[in-house]
């Protein structure tokens, strides 16, 4: 319950509280007039006090809580598959590591193409999804955040193989719902360093109707801290470099039929999203990560209403000039 008060509470309710008083203070003055007790007099005085309190729990404006929302929400299914191995975290991005970049360049996404289903894919020494296509922004931000570099000394080395079953698994569930277009986003370095040979992406193409291969890193490379903190060495006691492997990322692309961008700080993804919204279109969906509140005033109008009404009639039947009008009372005798 959430309240959305017409005035200020303090002020609504000392008006409660000057008209309650008063409207005491008229019953007590009656009762001295007339040294009598009346139940009408008593039970006008509580319609009076029950209005009242009505009217300003009506000014409050109680709101519902709702979880479950009709909205406008994009046919796209855009899945993230990055590249999580170690050579990802090499410091050749905007003075930082390249996971940095992809964590931006995510975030980015979602903000310019709101309403898509999302899903995130990470990979290292075994294929992971993290998240299944969801609504919720803030849910997939906060598992990419917990993303972290692999074990310098437990790691196999980078095979772009190794997310292809999941990927396929999530595109070809993505094709089975009615109208969604399925939108790929591979983060990726595009190094190959535990000696496998490469399997072709062609077999993803039918599913996907757009996206692109983003590359992070540079020709020069970029040294690689450990989970220590410390520089990676390579075999010969030099600090490691890994670098960008663009051959690879643009063959990916070209099999996906998607773009391949390199990316740099400050470049923009304009163009591919633009690309990417002329694809989808908006349709009738429901969410419930989105929280909407629903007025619960009109609850308490009917009793409002019925209180006045009945106030009316008792007024009516004290009023001399209408009483033998008044269809449910008798005509008084002269």
């Amino acid at each position: 319950m959430k309240l959305q008060p017409l005035i200020p509470v303090p002020v609504g309710a000392a008006l409660l509280a000057v008209s309650l008083l008063a409207a005491g203070a008229i019953y007590a003055r009656e009762l001295v007039k007339t040294k009598s007790f009346e139940v009408r007099g008593l039970l006008r005085l509580l319609r009076v006090v029950a209005a009242l309190v009505l009217v300003f729990v009506i000014s409050l404006r109680p709101m519902r809580e709702s979880h479950d929302a009709d909205v406008k929400l994009s046919n796209l299914d855009i899945l993230f598959v990055v590249d999580s191995t170690i050579s990802m975290w090499a410091e050749d991005y905007d003075g930082g590591e390249r996971m940095n970049g992809v964590r931006e360049d995510i975030a980015y996404i979602m903000m310019m193409l709101p309403g898509a289903n999302y899903g995130l894919i990470t990979f290292a020494d075994h294929s992971e999804v993290q998240s299944p296509f969801t609504q919720d922004t803030d849910t997939l931000k906060a598992v990419l955040g917990t993303v972290s570099r692999p074990g310098s000394y437990t790691a196999k080395g980078t095979n772009l193989n190794t997310p292809l079953h999941d990927l396929e698994s999530l595109l070809i569930s993505s094709s089975k719902k009615e109208n969604r277009q399925a939108v790929v986003f591979y983060f990726s370095d595009g190094e190959i360093t535990d000696g496998s040979e490469r399997e072709t992406y062609e077999n993803l193409a039918y599913y996907i109707s757009g996206g692109a291969v983003l590359g992070y890193g540079t020709e020069e490379g970029g040294k690689m801290r450990d989970e220590y903190y410390g520089y990676v060495y390579d075999s010969h006691f030099n600090t490691g470099l890994s670098k960008i492997d663009e051959e690879n990322l643009q063959e990916m692309a070209q099999e996906m039929g998607i773009e391949y961008l390199h990316r740099e700080p400050g470049a923009s993804l304009g163009p591919i999203l633009t690309r990417v919204q002329s694809q989808s279109r908006m349709v009738a969906g429901n969410r419930k990560d989105i929280v909407t509140y629903q007025d619960t005033y009109y609850y308490y109008v009917p009793w409002l209403a019925g209180l006045l009404l009945w106030e009316l009639i008792e007024v009516l039947w004290d009023l001399p000039g209408v009483r033998g009008r008044l269809p449910f009372r008798k005509k008084e005798r002269a």
